[in-house]
């Protein structure tokens, strides 16, 4: 999650996600904005929890021209866990804001649902992004399991400051952009 350079593995699942994103914003779909930015912003409070410096963006240019949905940037010292922790909060994030995507939808997402929930998001791992499989994976499955839970306490304590943040940043991105300056 923290390099989002130009592997092609992940250059060819943001191509498709890219897609999804333009169809989105061309259609008005506020959901799909709302989504993406409870995503990232999971991700940033987490990051911030753990005292890294972190920045949540909607629609960001990537190398070959391709714009990603969104991504969530950050600098700290990354281990196995802290990336899990970090890793797992987008998708809670979307979850605890009431964006879950539709596999995930019938879950609630609960302290006591976290085994199911978690075990769903196994099941369908490859519909999250490159880096979020890397990051969840990345200390093995009791660590990705501890890593869940943290994160969920730490993402759920702070549910009114996740929702917040997620209006302000589909806020911003909903801004028409002439020459690189956003517009009233």
């Amino acid at each position: 999650m923290s390099d989002i350079g130009p592997r092609p593995e992940l250059l060819d699942r943001l191509a498709a996600q890219n897609q999804i994103y333009e169809a989105a914003a061309e259609g008005g779909d506020r959901w799909q904005v709302m989504a993406y930015a409870s995503h990232e912003v999971g991700h940033h409070l987490v990051a911030q929890a753990l005292g890294f410096k972190s920045c949540p963006e909607l629609n960001v240019q990537l190398p070959g021209g391709l714009y990603a949905p969104g991504v969530c940037g950050f600098v700290g010292p990354l281990t196995p866990f802290r990336d899990a922790l970090i890793s797992w909060a987008g998708i809670l994030g979307q979850c605890i804001a009431g964006y879950s995507p539709l596999w995930l939808a019938d879950i609630a997402i609960v302290r006591d649902n976290l085994p199911p929930w978690r075990a769903r998001v196994f099941s369908n791992l490859k519909k999250l992004s490159t880096p979020d499989i890397e990051g969840i994976i990345a200390p093995g499955f009791e660590g990705s399991c501890e890593a869940l839970a943290e994160a969920f306490e730490i993402s759920n304590g702070q549910r009114a400051k996740l929702e917040s943040l997620v209006r302000v940043l589909a806020d911003d991105a909903a801004q028409p952009v002439t020459n690189g300056e956003p517009q009233p």
